[in-house]
């Protein structure tokens, strides 16, 4: 088992097909799908969740999986860091309207 920690801005220019969940409650768990970009508006939408740790943990047997971690001493502030986490990689697989994604959002190559 190999695992690689990296920031959020990092991860998601990464050409990736890889699972995503929170190392919090679990609620998190979507496919992500990259490279992505963001754009100057997806910048200010979800700049705070880009400097968040992901680690990367890659398994042989069991497959490959990234946990963000959204842990903060104080119990509000995770929950509004998973809602944000959550509202963010919904977002990037396209569960928001049309018109956000493409003001938010590149694809990447």
């Amino acid at each position: 088992m190999k695992t690689e920690k990296m920031s959020v801005r990092d991860f998601i220019k990464l050409s990736e097909d890889i699972d995503v969940y929170d190392n919090y409650t679990g609620e998190l768990g979507i496919a992500f799908c990259g490279p992505m970009l963001l754009t100057e508006e997806g910048e200010k939408e979800f700049g705070k969740i880009l400097d968040f740790e992901i680690e990367i943990t890659r398994d042989y047997h069991y497959g490959d999986v990234a946990i963000i971690d959204v842990d903060s001493p104080d119990e509000k502030t995770r929950e509004k860091n998973l809602k944000l986490a959550i509202r963010f990689f919904n977002s990037l697989a396209g569960y928001c309207d049309d018109e956000d994604y493409e003001k938010w959002f590149i694809e990447g190559e």
